[in-house]
């Protein structure tokens, strides 16, 4: 018999209970793996997404400038008053 095989086979309490600590180091490990694994996946689909809604906000600037900055003035006013009127709420 050899010592590993011994050390399978041991009904030691120790040894069972550090088999048992090995295994479950060994599925924490596989688990974790597998959940960065998914969330790399994830990112890389947030990045790719970013990249695209970039891309055509660049296209449409490029194809319809004037337009572009008169969104880009109206949103800029709308979050001006926006923090106007909470800056206001605060006071009162």
């Amino acid at each position: 018999m050899t010592i590993s095989k011994k050390h399978e086979e041991s009904n030691d309490p120790v040894d069972q209970a550090a088999q048992s600590a090995g295994e479950a180091i060994k599925s924490t490990q596989r688990v974790a793996n597998e959940a960065l694994e998914s969330l790399s996946a994830s990112v890389e689909e947030v990045r790719a997404g970013a990249l695209r809604a970039s891309d055509g906000t660049a296209n449409y600037i490029k194809q319809e400038p004037i337009k572009a900055i008169l969104i880009a003035a109206a949103v800029g006013a709308a979050l001006m008053a926006l923090v106007n009127l909470m800056g206001r709420s605060r006071d009162s």
